[in-house]
């Protein structure tokens, strides 16, 4: 357990800059866009720098609602059918002992 948290710490602090060079985008960046306009007179460039917000908390979370919901809902369904399952194997036991008692009423009554 420790030993998985290290590694996610290392991969966290140093090694996403290798797997995601911009990072995970905590950091604002520069986004710069030039459009090639082509004149009768020549070429003209327009260059657009525009600045794109960082990620908050609160965005990353978000993306983790949905996954996170269907996990507990999986558990939940699953915990719910065991408790059936349970119920129906109590029920059939619950029957095959009265069949049981039963035999055994029949059996004595021809008996005597």
């Amino acid at each position: 357990m420790i030993a998985a948290l290290v590694i996610i710490a290392v991969f966290f602090t140093a090694g996403h800059s290798f797997l995601w060079p911009g990072g995970f985008g905590f950091q604002p960046r520069d986004t710069i866009t030039e459009v090639r306009e082509i004149e009768e007179n020549g070429e003209q460039v327009r260059t657009t720098k525009t600045t794109v917000p960082g990620k908050t908390l609160w965005d990353w979370l978000s993306l983790l609602g949905a996954p996170v919901s269907i996990a507990i809902l999986g558990f939940w369904l699953q915990s719910l059918q065991k408790q059936r399952e349970k119920a129906t194997q109590a029920e059939e036991a619950r029957k095959r002992q009265d069949e049981k008692e039963r035999e055994i009423l029949r059996i004595e009554a021809e008996l005597s």
